[in-house]
């Protein structure tokens, strides 16, 4: 589980106009791969660049100066395992209605850095984790796409997303592809561009690089995580009516490429 340079921005700028004080909670303590030069890089690139915002060493950073300089005042994990010194201890496969009703609603933003694949009972993964979110809050998910195979347990195509989001009335308003360049296995470099619903139809869409999944779903008043969604593409094979995603527009930017 990680913050890799490669997406960090798209992070930075869902989270840049985040409420003063804000709570942020992560599935799973964040490591970044990226040193303090390059962060103050990013946050000078989305025009972040605030006071405080120019102390960064060069040197490894944790996720806690990653978020506190985005605006969080609290910046919680939550693990199965005490290892990687994770504020709270929770297992993601277990009934969402044990977790602690003080963590309940109480997070401005979660994030899911690459933790819900590696859960086997992912339904109560994904429950346990839009639980946590606040009225108006964020769920940010970064997951494997394509071509993770043996990564974790799974790997999480758009409508996965699209099509729970719509079932349960949350609000879809980010949606891209990560295009990861290897060099002997290394990445050094990726392509992130918007995804719209149904852009890759079914079968042969993409080549064999590696693709994660960024998707941002907010919680609108109307908001649940129970309902079980039919697949959107079987709708339309059934011959249903199918209204489009409600909410979800362009991304606001245009395909860019990161180079290491």
């Amino acid at each position: 589980m990680g913050i890799s340079r490669f997406f960090a921005p798209l992070i930075l700028s869902t989270c840049r106009h985040v409420r003063a004080g804000a709570a942020i909670m992560t599935l799973g303590r964040q490591t970044c791969d990226f040193d303090g030069n390059e962060f103050q890089a990013m946050l000078t690139h989305i025009d972040r660049h605030e006071a405080g915002c120019t102390s960064f060493q060069p040197g490894p950073i944790d996720q806690e100066a990653f978020f506190t300089s985005l605006g969080f005042d609290k910046v919680h994990s939550l693990d199965v395992s005490t290892f990687e010194g994770a504020t709270f201890f929770f297992d993601l496969n277990a009934d969402p209605a044990l977790l602690p009703a003080s963590l309940s609603k109480a997070y401005d933003v979660v994030l899911n850095g690459g933790t819900l694949e590696h859960c086997f009972n992912i339904v109560h993964a994904l429950h346990t984790a839009l639980r946590l979110v606040a009225e108006g809050g964020l769920f940010i998910n970064i997951s494997p796409m394509n071509n993770y195979v043996d990564h974790g347990f799974y790997q999480l195509s758009p409508t996965f997303f699209f099509d729970y989001a719509h079932a349960n009335q949350w609000e879809v308003t980010e949606s891209a592809a990560i295009r990861l360049e290897l060099i002997e296995g290394r990445p050094v470099g990726s392509d992130v561009f918007p995804v719209f619903p149904g852009r890759f139809g079914t079968v042969g869409s993409l080549d064999n690089a590696p693709y994660l999944y960024y998707a941002v779903l907010r919680r609108t008043p109307q908001a649940t995580t129970a309902s079980v969604p039919l697949q959107r593409y079987y709708h339309v094979a059934h011959g249903n009516e199918v209204q489009p995603y409600e909410g979800f527009v362009a991304m606001p930017f245009h395909p860019y490429r990161i180079h290491t």
